[in-house]
């Protein structure tokens, strides 16, 4: 039988991992936000192919929708645009009011659903995605513009290189939230 000591240890550890659990919750869930303000489909589109995969459980959720097959190659197809028309001249800036709308509102579902598959508030889950995609938003676009403008960087690449951040940042976080 643990003595009163090693109890209150074994206490402690176990709060301090619920802690942490938490705590990488947040985190994840505005990082995924924050992908989405990036760019808007990459976070929802790897957040479905999570649900898919058995990353994220949203087996019987009113976002389950999100693991269907025609979810999935829908909002992938729309990633891989987006990916590609981002490169061209004359597409809106992300920080304009219909695309910043639809960033907030795949943050909040990316948000939605990594947090209702750990069985957390949905409605805290979207207020944590929506606050990423708004930082993601406003910081990307004016560091996008200042190594543009003020360090003469080639647009090309620096989205490039923004695409890889998203892309990888939303396959890594969401294959190890659990």
């Amino acid at each position: 039988m643990p003595s009163n000591h090693e109890r209150l240890y074994l206490a402690w550890v176990s709060s301090a991992t619920l802690h942490l659990h938490r705590i990488f919750l947040f985190f994840a869930t505005f990082a995924v936000g924050f992908i989405s303000g990036l760019r808007s489909m990459t976070g929802l589109a790897v957040t479905a192919w999570g649900a898919h995969l058995g990353w994220l459980d949203l087996h019987s959720t009113a976002i389950s929708f999100l693991e269907r097959p025609w979810f999935i190659y829908a909002s992938t197809a729309f990633a891989l645009g987006e990916l590609i028309a981002d490169k061209f001249p004359g597409i809106p800036n992300r920080i304009s009011p219909a695309p910043l709308a639809f960033r907030f509102l795949t943050g909040g579902l990316c948000g939605a659903a990594i947090f209702m598959s750990a069985h957390q508030s949905a409605i805290l889950g979207v207020a944590v995605g929506v606050l990423g995609a708004m930082a993601g938003a406003f910081e990307g676009y004016h560091l996008r513009q200042k190594l543009t403008k003020q360090k003469s960087c080639p647009d090309f690449a620096v989205a490039l290189a923004e695409d890889v951040i998203a892309v990888g940042g939303a396959l890594l976080l969401v294959s190890h939230l659990y």
